[in-house]
C-alpha cells in the first residue's frame, strides 16, 4: 500500500492541466524509493499476463483510484496509452 501512497501524493502534487505518461511515475517511484522498489515482489501471472514488479501494479492502481476521486482523467488516445489528466 506505499506505493499507492506515494502515488497519490506525486499526483496531488500536480498542476490541474498536466498530462503525463505512466512511465513518469513509475521513474519517480524507482528514483525515490529504490530499496523498497526491489523488495517490492512480484505479481503472479493472471490470464497470460506476465508478472511484473508489485510496486508498479499498485501505482497503477493508486492512479485508478485518483481518477475515481475526480483527481485524474485517463487519455485514451490509444489502447493501453498511459496517458493522464491532472484535474
Amino acid at each position: 500500500m506505499k506505493f499507492h501512497a506515494y502515488t497519490e501524493q506525486w499526483v496531488e502534487k500536480l498542476s490541474p492541466g498536466t498530462v503525463f505518461h505512466v512511465q513518469e511515475v513509475y521513474k519517480y517511484l524507482e528514483s525515490s524509493f529504490p530499496d523498497e522498489c526491489a523488495q517490492s515482489g512480484f505479481t503472479p501471472e493472471y490470464a497470460g499476463a506476465p508478472a511484473e514488479p508489485t510496486w508498479k501494479h499498485n501505482a497503477r492502481q493508486a492512479l485508478d483510484h485518483c481518477a475515481r476521486q475526480g483527481l485524474l482523467k485517463h487519455i485514451e488516445d490509444s489502447p493501453n496509452s498511459g496517458k493522464w489528466l491532472r484535474l
